[in-house]
């Protein structure tokens, strides 16, 4: 029985994670970074997560989440935040601009001249040049969640706690051509595609897509089958923006 072609989608979205220890009453600082790659806190710092043997109740520090619009990853950041804030004693809020990036960085100043001790964001890709130079004005302690903060050469402008997703990319399609040697195992390369949703704004983003590719190619499928839609070109990354560029993919 002939087999139809076999077209899988990946939804992209990246993750992030935000991790600040304390000592001294003041913001850990962040581990430096040479060529991509962590290296090792100096021996005075305590950079990690929650440590149930630590005095929370020593300090108190104010941070804001700012984020550049609402939305489920958003959302569930925020509460994740929320509930970390609690266990290290910081008061705790959170702020959407609602994509207005001008608001976004006047309002850092704003939560700064009240007083903010520090900033988690997750704003556009293209302001973080912007806010590495407010933040260096300020001099204030912050980090960003879910995307690299790169300056406007393309560059780690920041210290960051992240993913490799370059490997989420090999993962991915590791996983699809597992599922279609046991599902399909005798379709004919021609009949045998991946559909990978790109979101190219994001540099992250898009090399889970680089990454996937890599090995559709090395494992000898066809290239013209490795099918990328991009959902930068809408501006809507979210499920519902995601099957209105596959649905045509998928009918042609």
């Amino acid at each position: 029985m002939k087999k139809s072609l076999a077209m899988i989608l990946a939804l992209l979205m990246i993750f992030s994670l935000f991790a600040c220890g304390k000592t001294d009453g003041t913001a850990s600082p962040s581990p430096t970074t040479t060529g991509g790659t962590a290296t090792a806190p100096a021996a005075n710092e305590n950079i990690g997560y929650y440590d149930p043997n630590y005095d929370y109740s020593q300090h108190n520090f104010d941070v804001v989440y700012m984020m550049s619009n609402t939305g489920v990853l958003y959302d569930m950041f925020d509460k994740a935040f929320g509930e970390w804030a609690k266990k290290a004693n910081v008061n705790y809020s959170s702020f959407s601009a609602n994509g207005d990036n001008d608001l976004f960085l006047t309002t850092i100043e704003t939560y700064a001249s009240q007083g903010v001790d520090g900033f988690i964001f997750d704003a556009d890709n293209t302001i973080y040049p912007a806010i590495v130079d407010v933040m260096n004005d300020l001099g204030l302690p912050w980090m960003s969640a879910m995307a690299e903060p790169l300056d406007s050469n393309g560059e780690r402008a920041h210290p960051v706690v992240g993913f490799n997703n370059l490997d989420f990319g090999h993962q991915m399609a590791n996983y699809v051509i597992d599922y279609q040697r046991k599902n399909w195992p005798d379709a004919k390369p021609e009949e045998i595609g991946m559909l990978s949703m790109d979101f190219s704004l994001s540099p992250q983003v898009h090399e889970r897509t680089v990454g996937a590719q890599e090995i559709w190619l090395k494992e000898g499928f066809l290239e013209n089958n490795f099918v990328v839609v991009d959902g930068a070109s809408s501006g809507v990354f979210n499920a519902e923006g995601g099957f209105n560029l596959a649905q045509p993919a998928f009918a042609s």
